[in-house]
């Protein structure tokens, strides 16, 4: 199967089957042999890709994958290419699918709220912040919109996947 894979704002695709009990991952043209193993039952795995021997730690969030690899963590979105062709075609439409709803992306302590009930908000405007690893993180709106409930406060602790606020 064909998937997309975003990591910032590079975009990869790559093919990936089973053969022969392994799995390959097929990227540009190239092939590579790939065995994941988990290791514990959380989210510690060990990765074999080409020969070389990798421990990942991978955590889901609401719509991507928090991905920690030698030392360094990436935010990445894994979609399969037709999920990822509907989702550039409703944004260049400006369509919104699903629940109106902004989550908590990570567990934290909310440091400002920015909008209350009845506000209009606009697509990027700021409209919370969540503190996280000793790090703000503002929070966005992903469209344009009306506020319909604030469901936290400042100083208040949020788990990941938490809603945060309602949109009309």
């Amino acid at each position: 199967m064909r998937y997309v894979t975003k990591i910032g704002d590079r975009e990869y695709r790559f093919d990936l089957r089973e053969e022969g009990g392994s799995i390959v991952v097929t990227h540009d043209g190239k092939s590579f042999d790939v065995d994941l193993e988990r290791i514990t039952a959380e989210h510690l795995f060990s990765l074999l890709l080409e020969s070389r021997s990798y421990e990942v730690e991978v955590h889901k969030n609401q719509d991507s994958y928090k991905v920690c690899l030698e030392g360094e963590t990436y935010s990445v979105v894994v979609e399969d290419e037709r999920l990822s062709q509907l989702n550039g075609l409703l944004k260049h439409t400006g369509a919104v699918i699903g629940a109106r709803e902004l989550k908590a992306p990570m567990p934290g302590l909310v440091s400002e709220v920015e909008v209350q009930p009845g506000d209009h908000v606009k697509k990027g405007q700021g409209i919370l912040i969540v503190e996280a690893m000793k790090m703000e993180n503002e929070l966005r709106a992903n469209f344009d919109g009306v506020v319909k409930d604030v469901r936290v406060k400042k100083g208040q602790a949020v788990e990941q996947g938490q809603v945060l606020i309602v949109f009309e």
